[in-house]
């Protein structure tokens, strides 16, 4: 079960990783390039408005996995987190329509959409590398169809 707290915790750490490219690429694109905000309440208090969200979570996060270590904390920790990454996504899109605006490809526009298909396939990829330790490790009624490992053999 130590695999599976590490990994909850990167994915929490990658959601992080998201807002900071997010917040990153925000004040590059208004401080130094002089691009506009849409939004009056958006940079300064977006900043604050993702703290108030990322922080907490991943406190929450670390007390249901390391403090109260159940089978439900889990599950909870792992739907936090589900919800934590949507999240990250939607930081991530915002930081590549930013991105834009700081790299310039020599007249060429940035795709935005082929950006973010690549992003979700290496995602995908990421995670079906790691679904066999968490199928692995919650042994439930379908996880234990698609165990990886296979018992003695009765030939």
């Amino acid at each position: 079960m130590s695999r599976l707290k590490d990994l909850i915790i990167c994915l929490q750490g990658v959601a992080l990783a998201c807002w900071f490219f997010d917040v990153s690429t925000t004040y590059f694109a208004l401080k130094i390039l002089g691009c506009v905000e849409l939004n009056p309440l958006g940079w300064p208090l977006g900043i604050l408005g993702a703290a108030v969200y990322y922080i907490p979570t991943i406190i929450g996060t670390f007390y249901l996995l390391f403090k109260i270590n159940t089978k439900v904390s889990y599950l909870v920790a792992m739907f936090i987190t589900v919800i934590t990454l949507f999240m990250a996504s939607l930081n991530f899109n915002a930081a590549l329509s930013n991105f834009g605006n700081v790299v310039f490809f020599g007249g060429l526009q940035l795709n935005v959409e082929l950006m973010n298909i690549c992003v979700i396939v290496g995602s995908l990829l990421a995670l079906y590398n790691a679904g066999p330790v968490l199928i692995k490790h919650l042994q439930f009624g379908l996880g234990r169809i698609f165990l990886l490992e296979r018992g003695p053999r009765s030939d």
